[in-house]
């Protein structure tokens, strides 16, 4: 569909990007509600709701192709180099809205540009996974090998957390946890 002898002028790119937007909110209407698994957890309890995700996507799923999940196929996304930094940042924000009408989150580095998390969504959109019915699924793109991690060196967390594991290796049980804040491990919203 996206072939290298294509060409697509602004005016016709936008008007396909916002008809895979529409696809996109019906495909968050589709979203089926809990099941009867859920039908005795306190949805108000943050700490039941995360048990109950780890154990439906863990123990009852069935992992399935992303694009499967949420209903929308990988060659409707037009390759980066199509798109304007505009419209890659428009359909960025758009697959992230769906995915977490479906209870994925992407987890990237702080400031990461959003043209590059369209390009890693878009890779991955065709990744097995699992789907439950709330809570969430955290949706890694780094192994912490900073040998193979997919981010630009400024955005890449690998040898911090490398270090942090050496450290706690070097002082064994005595270990009391890293010198950083959890918190400026996760992404903001």
């Amino acid at each position: 569909m996206w072939g290298k002898s294509e060409t697509i002028n602004k005016g016709m790119m936008d008007q396909y990007i916002d008809q895979l937007i529409e696809d996109m909110h019906a495909a968050a209407r589709e979203v089926a509600p809990p099941g009867e698994l859920w039908d005795t957890v306190d949805m108000e309890d943050e700490g039941e709701v995360e048990d109950m995700a780890f154990a439906e996507e863990y123990i009852y799923g069935t992992p399935q192709p992303l694009s499967s999940i949420v209903g929308i196929e990988i060659h409707k996304f037009p390759p980066l180099h199509r798109l304007t930094d505009a419209q890659a940042t428009k359909l960025y924000g758009e697959m992230e809205r769906l995915l977490k009408a479906y209870h994925f989150v992407p987890d990237f580095p702080e400031g990461l540009p959003d043209t590059l998390k369209y390009q890693l969504l878009r890779e991955c959109w065709d990744d097995d996974q699992v789907a439950i019915g709330a809570g969430e699924v955290h949706m890694e793109f780094c192994e912490y090998e900073p040998e193979t991690c997919p981010f630009p060196e400024q955005y890449c967390e690998c040898k911090v957390i490398q270090a942090e594991i050496e450290r706690e290796e070097r002082e064994g049980p005595n270990y009391e946890g890293p010198d950083i804040d959890p918190e400026d491990l996760l992404p903001k919203f």
